[in-house]
Order: structure tokens, then C-alpha cells, then sequence
């Protein structure tokens, strides 16, 4: 049994991504993004009413999250994009706080470059960040301005892990608002565990006792780095619910190679704005190690 990729190495990751020049993407395809029909019930809210929640993840076009780890600082990232993802569309399976998303990578033969393959198996032109994007964070009153660097990645360090943060996205034909909120700070005691091991995990439940912050508990479990594409298993639920489960069939495809690959849970606030063009996810909160293994 090999163990799963733990919140230090990670951490350590993106330390050496951003000293090469290659800040993690946060797109529309990636986690600290996303859940699909995570979106949220609030179909009244009108198109830039921040709503509750997540948005659909075949809608979201731009992630701007607050997010620190364990009782870590905290730092603020924002990217957005020029279309929808074509890499995700509807889950192959779901049931009420999970989704399992197959995408084959091998379904087109050789696409050009700039382009990816499509949820549809079709060469399609690959989402391009906005680069004339700004973010504008009054962080416990003080207002920073924070320009997107040439790929279009905008980061801010926050010095008080526990600020007071109100966000403003803004891009050419695009404007989007969020908070002011503080990141959740109650210990959840969340524990995870699967009815099998590694290689083959079965349903895997996550539980947790409410903080009482009104916030969402949300993971993303990506298939195994060898296989590599986003094929994954998302759960997203209220914090007040205090578990949710994936079942069997939407994790033993992704337990493949040298095994299962859980990235822990995210304690977060997240709100959902529509655009046009789509949705920006806002999510401000904390990623805590837990492993079932």
C-alpha cells in the first residue's frame, strides 16, 4: 500500500511551481474548482447576484479562492477565462451530493496546438486566461489592487490568515463581487474512510460536526496521476448535513495504477455569480488533511 499525496507535498509543489514561473493553474478545469451539479438551488438569484454555493462546473469560467491550509496563512488567487471548459460535461454518474466525470483523452487521435480534447472526443480550441484582469481585495478594510501576470494569474499573500476579505474580479465586459467574509475557523473533526484499501476502496464516506459558519464542505478526488485527465468524483454538501458519500462506482475507476489518490477536504464559504458567458466561483476557506487510509 502506497500512501496518498499529503497536504505538506503539495504545499511544497506549488512552492516550487511558482519559483519556475508556473503558477498552478486554477481554471474551470482544475479543482479549487469545481463541482457541477453542486450548483447551488437558488434559481431566482438574477444574472451578477452572488448566490450561495457552486456554480456548474460545464458554466464556470472563472475561480477566485481564499485559501490556506490547516491553520496555515492564507493567500488569495483569481484566474479567468475567455470560454467554458470543453473537458467537463455532464457526470456519468451522481446521486445527492456526488458526481463522477469520465473524460477519454485518448477519444481524439492527435489534436493541434491550443487546442484539447473535447468531453465530445472532438479537437477544440483550449480555454485562454484573460490576461486584462484585476483583482481588488479590501483585506480587513485596506484595499490592494492585484494585476493578472501574463498567463492571466493574479496572487496575493495575506498576512492575516484570518482577514476580513472582500473581492471584486473584474475583466474587459466582466465584473463579479464576493464578501466580505472571514474563512470558517471551526475544528470539524472530519474523519474519512472507505469500505475497502487502496487499490480498491469501495464508497468512500466523509463526515464532520458543524461549525456552525453556514459554509460547504466540498472534495474533489482525482483519478490516479499515472492515468492523469479529468476523469474525477466530486461531493459537495452544506456543512449543517455533515457527511456526504461517494459510492463504489464513482471511486474504484479512480483507485488505478498504484492506487487511490484522496486530496483531503475543503472547509470553505462559496458563493456563485453569473455572468456573461458563464459563472465565476468564489470560494474563501481552508484544505484539511484527511485520509481514509
Amino acid at each position: 500500500m502506497k500512501p496518498p499525496l499529503t497536504v505538506a507535498r503539495s504545499v511544497l509543489l506549488l512552492a516550487a511551481l511558482a519559483a519556475l514561473g508556473c503558477p498552478p493553474s486554477v481554471g474551470p478545469d482544475d479543482d479549487d474548482a469545481t463541482g457541477d451539479d453542486d450548483a447551488t438551488d437558488d434559481d431566482d438569484a438574477a444574472p451578477g447576484e452572488p448566490r450561495p454555493g457552486y456554480c456548474a462546473l460545464d458554466e464556470e469560467i472563472a475561480r477566485v479562492a481564499v485559501l490556506g491550509y490547516g491553520g496555515g496563512p492564507a493567500s488569495l488567487t483569481g484566474r479567468v477565462y475567455d470560454r467554458r471548459s470543453p473537458l467537463v460535461g455532464a457526470p456519468e454518474l451522481s446521486n445527492a451530493r456526488c458526481d463522477f466525470h469520465r473524460h477519454d483523452l485518448g477519444a481524439c487521435v492527435r489534436c493541434d496546438e491550443g487546442q484539447v480534447c473535447s468531453i465530445s472526443g472532438e479537437c477544440v480550441d483550449a480555454p485562454r486566461p484573460i490576461t486584462e484582469m484585476t483583482l481588488r481585495a479590501t483585506v480587513n478594510g485596506v484595499e490592494q489592487v492585484v494585476e493578472a501576470n501574463e498567463e492571466g494569474f493574479a496572487y496575493l499573500q495575506l498576512d492575516d490568515a484570518d482577514a476580513e476579505v472582500a473581492i471584486t474580479v473584474g475583466w474587459p465586459g466582466g465584473e463579479a463581487t464576493f464578501g466580505p467574509r472571514t474563512r470558517p475557523g471551526a475544528d470539524i473533526r472530519p474523519a474519512v474512510v472507505v469500505e475497502g484499501d487502496y487499490d480498491a476502496p469501495g464508497a468512500l464516506t466523509a463526515t464532520w460536526t458543524d461549525g456552525g459558519a453556514d459554509a460547504f464542505v466540498r472534495t474533489r478526488i482525482p483519478i490516479n496521476h499515472h492515468v492523469g485527465g479529468p476523469t474525477f468524483t466530486r461531493c459537495t454538501a452544506p456543512e449543517a448535513e455533515g457527511t456526504f458519500t461517494a459510492d463504489a462506482p464513482m471511486v474504484d475507476p479512480l483507485a488505478v495504477v498504484t492506487g487511490l489518490e484522496f486530496q483531503g477536504l475543503h472547509y470553505e464559504h462559496a458563493v456563485a455569480v453569473d455572468v456573461a458567458g458563464g459563472c465565476v466561483q468564489f470560494t474563501m476557506g481552508t484544505q484539511i488533511q484527511a485520509s481514509p487510509f
